[in-house]
């Protein structure tokens, strides 16, 4: 049998990858990568909460985020993955 690697850009894959339990140390070292906090205020725990937000309103639309975690500090962090940066030219493959 002929393993495929994943793509790595793929939405489903990202979510998979970065937004579970068995991911959560690739999670915060991703955060920390991107967010470069001051040298002893790094990352090392995060929660990962339920990515479904509710409508307030009977009119209003509900929406899904890709990750959304809760820092020990209490801080809330939504990570979004748009799959279009990485389609220019710039991130073009050859």
């Amino acid at each position: 049998m002929e393993f495929k690697p994943i793509n790595r850009i793929n939405d489903y894959a990202f979510k998979r990858i970065l937004g579970s339990e068995e991911g959560k140390e690739a999670l915060i070292s991703f955060l920390n990568a991107v967010l470069k906090p001051p040298p002893g205020q790094e990352l090392h725990d995060v929660e990962l909460l339920d990515r479904e937000i509710d409508p307030k309103y009977l009119l209003d639309k509900a929406a899904r985020l890709d990750i959304l975690a809760r820092t020990v500090a209490g801080a809330l962090v939504n990570v979004e993955w748009r799959r279009s940066l990485w389609e220019t030219p710039a991130f073009a493959r050859p």
